[in-house]
């Protein structure tokens, strides 16, 4: 029996992935702080900027996301039977409002 395929036996298998896991997982965490300590002042400064500025886009987004969700909802409930200048006119009053809000 080679090495290979004394390797990739199930009994093995089972041992061999969760531990590859775990030594990946550790070698990951020291490669991330090995990078961040060789970071200076100013570039910890400007990543923090960045992070706070993603967390507030990401919050924008779902904000957005909310908005258009109650818009589709509303919109919905306006019936198919009146007439187009209407919903036209009721689709306007939503945007106005959601200009405002």
């Amino acid at each position: 029996m080679d090495l290979i395929s004394a390797i990739f036996r199930p009994e093995v298998m089972v041992f061999l992935v969760p531990i590859t896991a775990i030594a990946g997982h550790y070698f990951y965490r020291a490669q991330k702080l090995k990078v961040g300590n060789q970071l200076s002042g100013e570039e910890r400064k400007m990543l923090s900027h960045v992070m706070n500025e993603n967390e507030n886009l990401t919050n924008r987004v779902e904000n957005l996301e909310s908005i258009i969700t109650g818009l589709d909802k509303e919109l919905l409930q306006i019936k198919v039977s009146e007439d187009a200048k209407e919903v036209e006119d009721k689709v306007r009053k939503l945007a106005d409002a959601l200009k405002q809000g």
